[in-house]
C-alpha cells in the first residue's frame, strides 16, 4: 500500500496539472464566475451565468478530449491532430456561451443537462472506441466511479470543516463573516478542489488496465447482495401491478414512470457491476439473472409507453414527456437487445445513451422543439374553437370561454413563456399584444422569465380567464367560506346532526345508537362518501359545486359564499343527507382536477326503514 505524504500528494497534483491544464483552467473559470455571481444580485449578471455554465461543461467534454488522446484515438495519434481536437471542442464551447438562451428559462436547463449527460458518458467512452478492451473498460470506469465518491466526500468534509471555522471566527472572535462567503466557500472547493482531487485519480494507459484482473469485494458484495435482490423485488412488485392492470382493466398510472426508471436504472447498473462475475467460469447465475431481469422489464416497458400515451394524447408534449418517450424507447431496444443476448453490455449502453442525448438536445428532434411545436398546436386548436384565433393572429371574443378551458389555454401559455420565451407565439401575436408582453418583460426585475405575467397579458387581451397560480400542475387555489351572517338551519327532516373536519380525520367514524355510520374522503377526487354499517354508501361528488364556487370569485381568494352555493344534498335508497359546508380549500390543476385541502362543516343524515324510525 502506498504512504500518503505531502511530496506524494503534491507531486500527484502537480502530475494532474501537466495532463488536465485545460481542464483546470476552465474549473477556475467556472469557480470564479460562480462566486461573482453570487455577490451579483440585482446586477445584469447573464454574462456571469452563461460563462460558469459554459466553462462548466467545458470541464467533462475537454476531459474526454484528453483521455480519448492518451487512448491515441484520434487519426495517426499524432500530437496534432490532438490540438485539433482541443481547438474544435473550445469554438464549439464559444457557440454554445452566445447560443444560450437569456433567460436561461427551463428548456435552456434541460438542454445543458442533456449535453452534461452526453459529455460525462464521453469521458467513459471515448478512450474505448475501437473493439475489445472491454475489462480495461470495465477497470477504468470502476476507477473513475471510485474516485468521484471519493473526491466529493472529501470535499464535503472540507467545506463543513472551514464552514465551522468561520462561523467560530464570526461568533468568537467577532469577526464579520458575509453569510455570502458561505456558498461561495462551497462552489469554490467543488470546482477547484474536487475536480483537481478527482483528475489526480484518472487512470493512465487506459488500455492497458485490460491486464488488471482485480474486482473489489466491496463492489461485489453492493452489486450481488444489495443491488441485485433490490432490483428483483421491485421486478417483482413491477409483475403484481402488471396482474392488477390486466385483471382490473385499468389504465397504467402515470406514476409508473418512476418505478420503471428506477427499476432499468438500477438493474443495468448492477449488471454493469456484475461483468468481470459474467466472464468467469462458475458464476452462471449472472447470465441467468441477466435473461430474467429483460424479461420482466419487457411489460414494465409496454406499461411504461401506454402511461405516457395516455399523457402525451391528454395534454401534448413536454421535454419531460418527450425525454421519458425517447428513454423508454431506448430502453426498449436495450431489454429486446438484452433479452435475445442475454449477457450485460458494456460499450452500447453508455455510447447509445450520450448519442441519444446530443440528438434530443439539438435541431428538430430536440426535446425543446418537438414540445414547442405540441403546446403551440394545442394551444391552436383551442383558440380557433372558441373563436379566438383569426387568420393565424390572437384576437379578442365577446363571449367567455368556458372555465375549464380556459384555464387550460392559460397554463399552456404559462409553459410556453417559461420554457420558450416571450417571443414563443410568434406572428400569432399582433403589434398591441408584442407591445403588450414587452412591457411585461421590462417590469422584471429577476433573472427568471415573468412566465404567468406574459400568460395574464395574453388572457386579458384574448378575453380568456386570467392565470392565478405558479408552475405546471396549478393554476388556482381557492378558499371559499360560508356567509359571515349566522343563519338558522331546518332539521326537522333529519335524524341527526353531525359536525366534521377533513381531511384531518381522513375518515371519521361516527355511532348512530346502534347503528355506524362513516365519512371517507377523498381528496384528490373531490367526493364525500357516506357509508351506512359498513354496507351502503352514498357519493357527494363536490367537482360541479367547485365550479360554481370559482365562479363567485374575482380574486385568487374570495370568502362569504351564499347558502345556496354551499350546501349540497344526496339521498340513497335507505339514507338521506344534505351537507352544509362552513370552509372548504381546494386547488384547481392544469388537467382541470380539483384536489381538497380541507372541507369543514355540518351534515345533516335521515335513516329511512330502519327499526324505531318512521319513514320522513
Amino acid at each position: 500500500m502506498k504512504q500518503i505524504s505531502l511530496h506524494r500528494i503534491g507531486d500527484s497534483a502537480r502530475l494532474s496539472a501537466r495532463r488536465f491544464p485545460l481542464v483546470l483552467v476552465l474549473a477556475t473559470v467556472a469557480a470564479i464566475a460562480a462566486i461573482d455571481l453570487i455577490d451579483s444580485s440585482g446586477d445584469d449578471t447573464t454574462w456571469l451565468m452563461k460563462l460558469m455554465l459554459t466553462a462548466q461543461l467545458g470541464i467533462p467534454l475537454l476531459l474526454a478530449v484528453a483521455v480519448a488522446t492518451e487512448a491515441e484515438i484520434w487519426p495517426g495519434g499524432s500530437a496534432t491532430s490532438a490540438w485539433i481536437a482541443r481547438g474544435v471542442t473550445g469554438l464549439l464551447l464559444v457557440v454554445y456561451y452566445f447560443a444560450l438562451p437569456t433567460p436561461l428559462g427551463e428548456a435552456g436547463f434541460v438542454r445543458h443537462v442533456q449535453l452534461n449527460v452526453a459529455a460525462h458518458l464521453a469521458v467513459a467512452v471515448l478512450p474505448f472506441l475501437r473493439p475489445g478492451h472491454d475489462n480495461a473498460f470495465w477497470q477504468f470506469n470502476l476507477g473513475l466511479a471510485l474516485r468521484l465518491l471519493a473526491a466529493l466526500f472529501f470535499s464535503h468534509v472540507l467545506f463543513g470543516g472551514l464552514s465551522v471555522a468561520l462561523l467560530a471566527l464570526d461568533n468568537l472572535l467577532g469577526v464579520d463573516v458575509d453569510d455570502n462567503v458561505y456558498p461561495q466557500l462551497w462552489v469554490a472547493i467543488l470546482f477547484i478542489f474536487n475536480t483537481w482531487y478527482f483528475l489526480a485519480g484518472v487512470p493512465e494507459r487506459s488500455r492497458e488496465l485490460d491486464s488488471v484482473k482485480t474486482f473489489p469485494a466491496i463492489v461485489k458484495v453492493f452489486a450481488q447482495f444489495i443491488l441485485t435482490p433490490l432490483v428483483l423485488v421491485y421486478l417483482a412488485i413491477l409483475s403484481a401491478y402488471l396482474v392488477k392492470v390486466v385483471v382490473s382493466a385499468e389504465w397504467p398510472s402515470g406514476q409508473i414512470g418512476y418505478l420503471v426508471s428506477s427499476v432499468a436504472v438500477a438493474g443495468i447498473f448492477s449488471l454493469l457491476l456484475l461483468y468481470p462475475l459474467s466472464v468467469r467460469p462458475g458464476n452462471r447465475w449472472v447470465g441467468i439473472y441477466a435473461r430474467l431481469y429483460y424479461i420482466l422489464l419487457v411489460p414494465a416497458v409496454v406499461m411504461l409507453l401506454m402511461a405516457i400515451g395516455k399523457r402525451i394524447g391528454q395534454y401534448g408534449v413536454t421535454e419531460n414527456r418527450y425525454l421519458l418517450t425517447v428513454m423508454a424507447i431506448w430502453l426498449a431496444g436495450v431489454v429486446v437487445a438484452g433479452v435475445v443476448r442475454g449477457r450485460p453490455f458494456l460499450k452500447i449502453i453508455p455510447a447509445s445513451l450520450a448519442i441519444v442525448a446530443v440528438v434530443t438536445a439539438f435541431g428538430p428532434l430536440s426535446a425543446s422543439q418537438v414540445s414547442r411545436r405540441s403546446q403551440l398546436a394545442r394551444l391552436d386548436v383551442m383558440l380557433s374553437s372558441h373563436d379566438r384565433l383569426v387568420d393565424g393572429r390572437i384576437v379578442a371574443a365577446a363571449g367567455d370561454a368556458p372555465r375549464a378551458e380556459g384555464r387550460e389555454m392559460g397554463s399552456i401559455l404559462v409553459y410556453l413563456f417559461s420554457n420558450h420565451g416571450p417571443g414563443v407565439l410568434g406572428d400569432r401575436a399582433d403589434s398591441p399584444l408584442q407591445n403588450a408582453l414587452a412591457a411585461e418583460t421590462a417590469k422584471t426585475t429577476t433573472r427568471s422569465i415573468p412566465a404567468v405575467e406574459l400568460a395574464n397579458a395574453v388572457t386579458k387581451y384574448a378575453n380568456l380567464p386570467r392565470v392565478l397560480g405558479r408552475g405546471s400542475a396549478v393554476v388556482a387555489h381557492h378558499r371559499v367560506e360560508k356567509e359571515s351572517v349566522p343563519r338558522a338551519t331546518k332539521v326537522a327532516e333529519y335524524d341527526y346532526v353531525i359536525e366534521f373536519l377533513l381531511p384531518q380525520d381522513e375518515g371519521q367514524d361516527v355511532a348512530l345508537g346502534s347503528r355506524t355510520l362513516r365519512l371517507d374522503f377523498d381528496a384528490d377526487t373531490a367526493v364525500l362518501t357516506v357509508i351506512r354499517d359498513d354496507t351502503t354508501g352514498l357519493d357527494l361528488d363536490l367537482n360541479a359545486r367547485l365550479l360554481e364556487l370559482a365562479d363567485t370569485e374575482t380574486v385568487a381568494y374570495r370568502r362569504n359564499a351564499p347558502d345556496s352555493l354551499m350546501s349540497l344534498t344526496a339521498e340513497g335508497i335507505d339514507i338521506r343527507v344534505k351537507l352544509l359546508i362552513e370552509t372548504i380549500n381546494w386547488r384547481e390543476e392544469t388537467d382541470g382536477a380539483n384536489t381538497l385541502s380541507l372541507l369543514q362543516g355540518t351534515l345533516l343524515v335521515s335513516l329511512k326503514n330502519d327499526p324505531g324510525y318512521p319513514d320522513r
